[in-house]
């Protein structure tokens, strides 16, 4: 039995349904196409993103060092060459103690050497009481009292004989200040003791410069 052909109004129905389904999906494609995409999804960093954060990390880390290496010698060498201007003082002042206390009291006033001690020995106290404000471990109070007192103690009594056991003492207490004063430095700035050179230069040039004017 052939079969019945559908009449041509239900098949008009079955094309006009058809096509507004496809508008329908046309539509809900276009309003999806319109809403926001979402975020990217987070993936861990790759070796190659380790590796560049490491290498900057240790660049900082060298300049920091460096930098902080250069200030430190920086203000080493400042307070060397402090050290080394009073040292300077001490050995003049050594000098002139040993000369005046070889000469009789009226000979060593008449000739002004007297106040000129008395000047250097202040000059020494407020050097070295700055460089134990710079630094308070640098300390040579004890030692720079005991030349004080024995290059400049009854210096200015009149009618005092000369005295060269206090003219040796003077120099030696005075040596000895030179020497305190090398030790602290090194002990502030203990990294120093590893070049050797410069210590050496100083002991060598700075110690005992009055043994060589003597």
């Amino acid at each position: 039995m052939a079969p019945v052909p559908a009449p041509a109004r239900d098949r008009a129905a079955e094309i006009a349904r058809i096509a507004a389904l496809e508008r329908r999906i046309a539509a809900l494609e276009t309003r999806v196409s319109l809403l926001p995409k979402p975020a990217a999804t987070w993936q861990a960093p790759t070796a190659t993103v380790f590796g560049g954060l490491l290498s900057a990390a240790v660049a900082v880390y060298g300049f920091w060092r460096v930098h902080r290496f250069s200030v430190m010698r920086q203000e080493r060498d400042e307070f060397y060459k402090r050290v080394q201007d009073c040292v300077d003082v001490v050995n003049a002042a050594a000098l002139t103690a040993s000369k005046l206390w070889r000469q009789s009291g009226e000979t060593a006033e008449a000739e002004g050497g007297v106040e000129d001690l008395q000047d250097a020995i202040t000059d020494i106290a407020q050097r070295l009481a700055f460089l134990k404000n710079a630094e308070t471990t640098y300390d040579v109070e004890a030692v720079f009292a005991e030349f004080k007192r024995t290059a400049t103690l009854n210096i200015e009594k009149r009618g005092r004989p000369a005295d060269p056991q206090t003219a040796d003492e003077a120099r030696r207490t005075g040596r000895y200040l030179t020497h305190a004063m090398q030790t602290a430095f090194f002990t502030t700035f203990p990294a120093t003791k590893r070049g050797g050179a410069l210590r050496r230069w100083f002991k060598g040039n700075r110690a005992t410069p009055a043994k060589a004017a003597s």
